[in-house]
């Protein structure tokens, strides 16, 4: 029976030394794939050599660390050919997990940036914008459908409202008589103007609190990087004096609009064509002082619209690319 019972406890020896250093180098293994693919990557990775060359060397030196720990714990109890190895495999998995979480996130944000040219496209082609962008694929292109329908829902229906009230008609005169509707609403006129203020004032910040709100949801969720998110919202605030001037174009004009409804509505005048013909010079006066405004403020509206298309052209190439 002593025989027997020596004989099984060499067994068992034996079998501790080989069955607890793979239990180590397993969970390392787990560990490394477990963090090669919950850290977040920036929208550089996989498109320039220091983020590949980064991530192999972490994962290299992440993968010696947790080798450490786990030989310092049983691994060293073992014999030299299994420490090698168990290295060599832990290098292995660090390097591979590594090289595959950096060509999964470069696929995924190739494919995010290609919904965000889309988006840029449709905007930045074609006199009149779209009803709407394409939705979201990944966290940017999430982030500027926000933005972009946002502001696309909040300019189809302040155009839609001007013109039901009549103003488009104010201003191009065609069609307008004296009986005309239009000229029973000029105090209408003035709510709308002031629509295109709240707009020009709030509408962005409410926009930027939506487009926050999903940033820091995809920071949470390891999908982008707390430096991108803080960069898309850098580039999108030059951005925000433009977007406040425009609707300070359309309350002006609108406001001008309304100048103009009072004087068709209360003063005497005849219609050529388009053209409207005052008898009273004071009110022709008034008239033309007006629709200059107006004609100067819709000469700036089209610069801002020409170079706005223009910068959406543009980065819609470059983030196709």
């Amino acid at each position: 029976m002593s025989d027997s019972w020596d004989h099984e406890i060499g067994d068992e020896q034996e079998r501790r030394p080989l069955i607890l250093p793979l239990i180590a180098t397993a969970v390392a293994a787990g560990l490394l794939l477990l963090l090669a693919f919950a850290v977040p990557r920036g929208l550089d990775t996989g498109h320039n050599d220091s983020s590949i060359i980064g991530g192999l060397v972490s994962g290299c030196l992440v993968g010696i660390l947790l080798w450490g720990v786990a030989f310092g714990i049983t691994i060293r109890r073992a014999s030299g050919g299994l420490q090698v190895g168990t290295l060599l495999f832990t290098l292995a998995v660090g390097i591979v997990s590594q090289v595959t979480a950096i060509s999964v996130a470069a696929h995924r944000i190739s494919g995010d940036m290609a919904t965000v040219a889309r988006q840029y496209r449709a905007m930045g082609t074609g006199d009149q914008p779209p009803e709407r962008v394409p939705e979201g694929t990944g966290p940017v292109s999430r982030i500027s459908a926000v933005f972009m329908n946002g502001i696309l829902l909040d300019r189809r229906t302040f155009d839609h409202e001007a013109e039901r009230l009549g103003v488009l008609q104010i201003l191009s005169h065609e069609g307008l008589s004296h009986s005309s509707p239009v000229l029973r609403r000029c105090a209408d006129f003035e709510a709308l103007a002031v629509r295109a203020r709240t707009i020009g004032d709030s509408g962005w910040e409410g926009h930027f609190t939506e487009a926050r709100r999903i940033a820091d949801e995809a920071v949470r969720n390891s999908e982008m990087t707390g430096g991108d998110a803080d960069s898309f919202f850098a580039g999108a605030a030059e951005s925000r004096d433009t977007y406040r001037r425009q609707w300070a174009l359309d309350a002006e004009m609108v406001e001008d609009a309304q100048e103009l409804c009072d004087l068709f509505a209360r003063r005497p005048w005849s219609a050529r064509g388009t053209e409207i013909l005052f008898p009273v010079a004071t009110d022709l006066e008034r008239a033309r002082f007006h629709l200059e405004r107006i004609r100067v403020n819709a000469a700036e509206q089209r610069i801002t619209a020409d170079a706005a298309r223009r910068h959406m052209g543009e980065s819609a190439a470059r983030f196709g690319s």
